[in-house]
C-alpha cells in the first residue's frame, strides 16, 4: 500500500510511486480563432517526468520550441489582411504621414480604433485613430494612438459594425487629404481599402500558478525527490483582441 501523499492538478494525478524525478511545469495560454464567429481557445498545459540523470535543459529547450512553432501556425495574420507578404508591408505610421509621396501605391497594413464612419453615394469612409500593430497584424491596445487615417472603400459599410471597434485594415497608400479633428486642421493619410478585418475586445484572467522546485517539498520527510506543488495562485485580468 502506497502510505505517499499524491497532489493533484487539474485532474491530472500525479503518482508518487512511479516519480523519482524533478517535474518542470510549463503553461502555455493562446487564443486563436477559426473565424469571425467561432472561436478557439488552445490551453496547453504540458508535465515533463525528467530523470534527474538525464539533460533537462535540453529536453525542455525542445519541448518549448516545439510548442512555439505549434502556437505560431494557430495565430497567423488573417487571410484577408495578409497582402502580398513583403516584409515592410505592415510599415511604421509615422513616416508614412510625414512623408506620404514616398509611399504613394504601395500596399501597406494599419490597424486602431474606428471613430467615425462616413458614408457617401458611392464609397464609405472610416476614421481610424491608428495604433501600432504586434506580429500578429492586431492593434497594441496598450500603446498611444499615432495619429488618424481615412480608409475608402466602395460601397456601402453599416456604421454599426464598424465605429468604436478595432479594426486591421490592408490598402493602398494614395496620399493624404486635408481635414478637421474637431476644428483643428489635421492632413490624414489616405488608404483605398482591399480587406479589413474587425477585432473584439474581451477580458482574459491569466492565472500563475507558483510551484516548489525539485527536493524536499511539501510531503518531507520521505525517500527520494519531491514532486513540485501549488503553493499560491495569482490571477490577473487583462484585454486581448480576437476575432
Amino acid at each position: 500500500m502506497d502510505t505517499h501523499a499524491t497532489p493533484q492538478n487539474n485532474g491530472i494525478e500525479l503518482n508518487r510511486r512511479d516519480i523519482n524525478i524533478r517535474q518542470v511545469y510549463v503553461t502555455i495560454r493562446h487564443i486563436a480563432s477559426e473565424s469571425d464567429e467561432n472561436y478557439k481557445e488552445i490551453s496547453i498545459m504540458v508535465l515533463i517526468f525528467v530523470d534527474k540523470d538525464s539533460n533537462m535543459n535540453m529536453t525542455k529547450g525542445a519541448l518549448i520550441l516545439s510548442l512555439s512553432f505549434l502556437l505560431a501556425a494557430c495565430s497567423s495574420i488573417p487571410q484577408n489582411i495578409k497582402g502580398n507578404n513583403q516584409p515592410d508591408i505592415q510599415k511604421s505610421f509615422v513616416a508614412v504621414h510625414n512623408q506620404p509621396g514616398l509611399y504613394v501605391g504601395q500596399q501597406a497594413r494599419f490597424g486602431g480604433k474606428v471613430i467615425n464612419v462616413i458614408n457617401g453615394k458611392t464609397d464609405t469612409l472610416l476614421e481610424i485613430a491608428v495604433l501600432p500593430l504586434d506580429s500578429y497584424a492586431k492593434p497594441d491596445i496598450e500603446a498611444n494612438y499615432q495619429g488618424r487615417l481615412l480608409a475608402r472603400q466602395s460601397g456601402f459599410l453599416d456604421p454599426v459594425n464598424y465605429r468604436n471597434h478595432f479594426v486591421t485594415i490592408l490598402g493602398t497608400i494614395q496620399g493624404e487629404q486635408p481635414g478637421f479633428i474637431n476644428k483643428v486642421p489635421y492632413n490624414f493619410l489616405e488608404v483605398n481599402m482591399q480587406g479589413i478585418q474587425v477585432w473584439h475586445l474581451r477580458e482574459v484572467v491569466n492565472t500563475t500558478y507558483n510551484l516548489w522546485d525539485y527536493g524536499y517539498g511539501a510531503f518531507w520527510p520521505e525517500p527520494g525527490w519531491g514532486a513540485p506543488y501549488y503553493t499560491n495562485a495569482v490571477s490577473q485580468v487583462t484585454p486581448e483582441l480576437v476575432k
